[in-house]
């Protein structure tokens, strides 16, 4: 039964093509759409991303954050990319996501992402976001974890500058 309504569904498309040839173009990059949606489903990446984000910060010094990708398909995953998601506005990703064009099975790689904060405070920032594009890069299958943890940005502390003659008798330089 569903040979035939595959059948009779490519008859009606065929026809319709021929009675209205712009039908033919639509069907075409609906026909697309779908074997990119299908084939990206079922090929979809499956990465172990590892690795540690600190504890502690400080606002307007970048920061650079190492992760840890493992493809535990058996299939290799193609045009990855890795992005940290959940950033409040207040935390800047320092350049755009990094893209690993191929990871075999079994296979491990190292990603670099720069984060750069710009104000004090307690933030929630989640692992690192890893999507796939594949194939034609009209849909992103993605790998994350649910985990959230917490950033604390410190603020920037600087030595002050104090001659010494102008502090009291009973002021030590060193206190």
């Amino acid at each position: 039964d569903a040979g035939k309504t595959v059948l009779r569904g490519t008859a009606f498309v065929a026809l319709a093509a021929l009675v209205v040839p712009a039908f033919g173009v639509l069907s075409a990059l609906v026909s697309v759409l779908l074997v990119s949606l299908i084939v990206g489903y079922f090929v979809r990446p499956r990465i172990r991303i590892s690795g540690e984000i600190p504890d502690r910060i400080v606002a307007g010094q970048t920061t650079m954050l190492t992760f840890t990708l493992k493809n535990l398909a058996r299939l290799p995953a193609y045009n990855l990319n890795v992005q940290l998601e959940g950033l409040s506005e207040k935390i800047e990703q320092i350049g755009g996501p990094e893209i690993i064009p191929h990871l075999g099975p079994g296979e491990t790689v190292e990603v670099t992402t720069a984060i750069q904060p710009r104000r004090r405070g307690l933030y929630k920032i989640g692992k690192p976001l890893c999507q796939s594009s594949f194939p034609f890069n009209l849909f992103s299958f993605a790998t994350k974890t649910g985990r959230k943890e917490t950033l604390v940005v410190l603020p920037v502390f600087s030595r002050l500058q104090m001659p010494v003659r102008q502090l009291g008798r009973y002021v030590s330089a060193g206190g």
